[in-house]
């Protein structure tokens, strides 16, 4: 989530409209990721969720914390989750760019 916070921030350069921007977008990953519980979701939602990263970092949290089954297994988790995180970082580091104080 920390690569996604950059890859925004490199295309949005103002702090309270990076804000803004991500919350919303942050709150629907975790919905439809399943992160919120009690959610009847439709079967639509449920193929489009695999595309989310948060899918998978819930899915690894429910297998290790609460020893549930998952609904993949937890390499499979762990290797969605490394390779989203090295592709955003690279598409963060092209867009990123600090600006000097003034």
């Amino acid at each position: 989530m920390i690569a996604l916070g950059l890859l925004l921030a490199g295309l949005i350069p103002r702090q309270t409209a990076l804000q803004q921007t991500l919350t919303p977008i942050l709150v629907v990953m975790m919905y439809l990721g399943g992160i919120m519980p009690g959610l009847d979701r439709s079967p639509l939602v449920e193929k489009t969720s695999v595309l989310l990263p948060v899918q998978y970092y819930g899915d690894a949290v429910r297998q290790i914390v609460m020893g549930q089954t998952g609904r993949f297994p937890l390499w499979m988790d762990a290797a969605v989750l490394i390779t989203m995180t090295v592709v955003l970082v690279l598409i963060a580091a092209r867009t990123f760019r600090f600006e000097s104080a003034r």
